[in-house]
């Protein structure tokens, strides 16, 4: 299988760092996730694990405008071809003081924060690594 530029969302820790390493073996990949110390050690474990080259992008997707930013990043890290997005940023009510299960024990704004990451930053996320996943289709078609 040809080498891939592979972006993976949330790659600090969870599911994003399983699928971080689980894509390494000579692909190119850039780690975005909040935690730049996080993404150092997953980068350095990719390495391990043959990754021909690992780029780390520290960025909190719910902010648009660094996001736009960090994608920008991005694009220059592959020039500007992704062949697979994995995005794994997420969070749990739990996570910000509120339990999975019971409504009464947090706050709305617990809530809102789940939200904007798990969704809103998604949206983000997707809205501006589109045009990097069309033209890695485009490439490949013609």
């Amino acid at each position: 299988m040809p080498a891939r530029n592979v972006v993976v969302v949330g790659a600090s820790s969870g599911i994003g760092e399983q699928l971080a390493y689980s894509y390494a073996k000579g692909n190119t990949l850039v780690l975005l996730a909040r935690s730049a110390g996080e993404l150092d050690r997953v980068a350095g474990e990719c390495l391990a694990k043959g990754a021909s080259a690992v780029h780390t992008v520290p960025v909190d997707i719910v902010q648009l405008a660094a996001t736009r930013e960090a994608m920008a990043a991005v694009s220059a890290h592959v020039g500007g071809q992704v062949d697979v997005a994995v995005l794994a940023a997420g969070l749990g009510s739990h996570q910000y003081g509120g339990t999975a299960w019971d409504l009464s024990e947090a706050t709305l704004d617990v809530y809102r924060r789940t939200m904007e990451v798990n969704f809103f930053g998604a949206l983000n996320a997707i809205a501006l690594l589109l045009p990097l996943l069309d033209a890695g289709g485009s490439k490949r078609r013609g």
